[in-house]
C-alpha cells in the first residue's frame, strides 16, 4: 500500500506536538528520555487507515537530505482511523549527547515509504519548533487542525526542576488544565485557559499581562507590582490614561481621567494615612452638590432658576412666583458654565440636565430692581418668575432663604454667584 503525504502535511503544520520528556536534571546524568509522538495516515486516494501492526521506523538525521541516521528504531504501530501514537526511544535510548547541537531532523518511514520532507527539530533547550513552537514539558493532543492547538494537559514545568524558556505561538492555545511557562508567554492569536492563570510566582518573580487592541495598541496592563500592591491600568487607544486601580497609603485607590490625562474623579479608600476614606471630583468648573428632582413645567425652568416644592404635586418642584416664599428648594444648577461635580437621584426626560442644587456655588437669576445686592447679603425668593431677591425682612425671611451673595449686583435682572445655604 502506498501512504499518501498527509503525515508529512500533518508534520509541517505541528512538529511542535511532540512530546519532549527530557528533563535537564535527567539528560545531566545520562539517563534515557522518551518523545511521544502522533500522527495522522491515510493512503493514496485520501482514505484512513487502519492497522493494528503497521511496521514504522523513525529516524534522526543532522542533516536536512542524505547522511547518515544518527538515531532510528523500529515499531510495531497500531493505527487507528488514520491515528496513531508512539513513544520514541522506548525501543532505541535517546541518549543525552543527541540533542547537543539545533540542527536536527526527523524522518519518518511507513512500511517501504519514507515520508518527507524530514522535520527540523530545535533542541536547545530541547524544544521542538515549526510554524508552532513549543518548549519543553509536555503535551496530550486531541487534534490539530489549521495551526490551532486544542490541548488537554500543556504542562511546561518539568518533573523536577523548571526549564526558564520563552514560549510563543502563532495560533490559538487552548488549554483544559494547567500551563506553566518559565518565562514569558506571547500569543499571537487567541489563549483560552479553562481553569486558572498565575503569573509570576512566590519566589519572589513578579507578573505583567499586557492586552493589546487589534491595531497593537496596549490598552490594559496587569501590573502585580505597584508601590506596595498590584495595579491595574486601562488605556484609550491613543494611548492616554482612562483609569487606574491601585493603592493610596496603603489602602484602595480608583483614579479616572479625562481625553487630557487629568484626573477628574478619585476614590480614596485610606486618604492619607487616616484610614478614612475620601471621593474627590476635581475640575474647574465644577462647584455644587445637586439631587434631580420630578420637575412640573419643566420646559418653563432653565437652569439658574429659583424653584419651590409644589403644592398639587407631591414630591415635585416647580419654578417660584413669590416673595418670600416658605416652600422654596433652592436653584437649579447648570447656569453659568458652572456644572454639579455630583448628582443624585434618577434622571428622566422632564428634568434632564436640570438637577437642584443642594449645596455649593451656582449662578442663580436675581432681581436688583427694588434694592442692590452687596457681597454676603442673605437672598430669599421674589415675584419675578424663577429669581431671587435681597432678604431684607428677618421675620418673612424665616425659612425663605436660598443663599448668600458672592457677588454684587446694583440694578435689574441677572445671574450671579451665590452660596447655597438653605435656611
Amino acid at each position: 500500500m502506498k501512504f499518501h503525504e498527509r503525515n508529512t502535511k500533518w508534520l509541517q503544520l505541528c512538529a511542535g506536538i511532540l512530546l519532549f520528556y527530557i528533563l535537564a536534571p535527567v539528560v545531566a546524568v545520562g539517563a534515557p528520555g522518551t518523545v511521544n509522538f502522533q500522527g495522522v495516515l491515510t493512503d493514496q486516494y485520501g482514505n484512513l487507515i487502519n492497522n493494528s501492526s503497521l511496521s514504522m521506523t523513525f529516524r534522526i538525521y543532522n542533516v536536512l537530505v542524505d547522511g547518515t541516521a544518527i538515531w532510528s528504531e523500529n515499531q510495531s504501530v497500531s493505527v487507528v482511523s488514520g491515528n496513531y501514537s508512539v513513544g520514541l526511544g522506548s525501543i532505541t535510548p535517546l541518549s543525552s549527547t543527541l540533542f547537543s547541537t539545533d540542527d536536527l531532523w526527523l524522518e519518518v518511514v511507513v512500511g517501504s515509504d519514507t515520508l518527507s520532507p524530514r522535520q527540523k527539530l530545535n533542541s536547545v533547550p530541547y524544544v521542538l519548533s515549526s510554524e508552532t513552537s513549543l518548549s519543553t514539558g509536555s503535551v496530550t493532543s486531541d487534534h490539530i487542525l489549521d495551526g490551532t492547538i486544542a490541548t488537554n494537559d500543556l504542562s511546561f514545568t518539568p518533573l523536577i526542576n523548571p526549564i526558564a524558556v520563552d514560549l510563543s505561538l502563532g495560533a490559538d492555545l487552548t488549554v483544559g488544565d494547567d500551563l506553566t511557562v518559565g518565562d514569558d508567554l506571547t500569543v499571537i492569536d487567541n489563549a483560552e485557559i479553562k481553569d486558572g492563570l498565575v503569573v509570576g510566582a512566590s519566589d519572589g518573580s513578579s507578573g505583567d499581562v499586557w492586552l493589546y487592541n487589534s491595531s497593537g495598541v496596549n490598552t490594559i496592563h496587569l501590573d502585580s507590582v505597584s508601590n506596595d500592591g498590584g495595579a491595574i491600568h486601562i488605556s484609550h487607544e491613543d494611548g492616554y490614561d482612562l483609569m487606574t486601580l491601585d493603592e493610596n497609603a496603603d489602602g484602595g485607590n480608583i483614579s479616572m481621567f479625562n481625553s487630557s490625562s487629568y484626573c477628574t474623579i478619585q476614590l480614596i479608600a485610606d486618604y492619607g494615612g487616616t484610614g478614612d476614606g475620601r471621593i474627590t471630583v476635581n475640575g474647574a468648573d465644577l462647584n455644587d452638590y445637586a439631587e434631580y428632582f420630578a420637575l412640573t413645567d419643566s420646559q418653563n425652568i432653565q437652569p439658574g432658576m429659583v424653584v419651590s416644592i409644589d403644592q398639587k404635586h407631591v414630591g415635585n418642584l416647580t419654578v417660584s412666583t413669590e416673595k418670600y416664599d416658605k416652600k422654596v428648594a433652592g436653584i437649579i444648577s447648570g447656569a453659568g458654565g458652572k456644572m454639579p461635580g455630583m448628582i443624585i437621584g434618577p434622571e428622566n426626560q422632564t428634568n434632564k440636565n436640570k438637577p437642584l442644587s443642594v449645596s455649593g456655588m451656582v449662578y442663580c437669576y436675581v432681581d436688583a430692581s427694588k434694592e442692590p445686592i452687596a457681597v454676603g447679603d442673605l437672598l430669599t425668593s421674589s415675584s419675578t418668575v424663577g429669581h431671587a431677591m435681597k432678604a431684607s425682612d428677618p421675620f418673612l425671611s424665616r425659612g425663605a432663604i436660598i443663599g448668600k451673595a458672592m457677588e454684587p449686583f446694583s440694578a435689574g435682572k441677572g445671574l450671579i454667584l451665590i452660596l447655597v445655604t438653605l435656611q
